[in-house]
């Protein structure tokens, strides 16, 4: 039974609103568990980065990206902590698999060309920052509803056709 995202988020909301940090928590992780949503993901995020625990942050991450193996966008989430981190290896190997799987996406290339330029490889930073643009509007992600099928170029949170909440999915491909 898929988790009513919203409801969950705005649960633990109003625990962190009235104090309760570590029920807030349990929420979040209880509810990512079922769905591995960005929204959980983040509330989580950053609740580790506060409490300075980013090997908590990074095991839901993978946790994450195991349970949905074809989400690109956990996966870029991933590599983004791992950047954040500091952990330019690990980040550049997350980009570097999900390129062989979605090479048309301009944020996995921008990310590599980051890795690279944090590195000090010129080239190879101008070279993934050339891709990135090349492959089109930017950082747009196209994503599709999983009830009805619309396409939709970004993401948003009600479906534009059959207005349900939280049924876009990022597409695979940007075509």
């Amino acid at each position: 039974m898929a988790v009513a995202v919203a409801a969950v988020v705005a649960l633990g909301d109003a625990y962190e609103a009235t104090g309760d940090h570590r029920e807030a928590l349990r929420t979040w992780e209880r509810a990512v568990e079922t769905e591995p949503a960005l929204p959980l993901l983040a509330r989580l995020e950053r609740a580790y980065r506060q409490e300075g625990r980013p090997s908590r942050m990074i095991a839901l991450y993978r946790a994450a990206v195991e349970r949905a193996p074809d989400d690109p966008a956990l996966a870029v989430a991933l590599g983004r902590v791992f950047f954040e981190l500091e952990m330019l290896d690990e980040a550049a190997e997350q980009f570097e698999k999900l390129e062989v799987r979605a090479p048309e996406l301009p944020v996995v290339h921008a990310f590599l060309g980051a890795v690279f330029e944090r590195r000090g490889q010129a080239r190879d930073a101008f070279e993934e920052y050339r891709r990135a643009l090349r492959l089109g509007h930017a950082f747009d992600w196209p994503h599709h509803c999983r009830v009805c099928g619309t396409r939709a170029a970004m993401w948003q949170d009600r479906c534009p056709q059959c207005h349900r909440w939280n049924t876009l999915r990022p597409s695979a491909s940007t075509r």
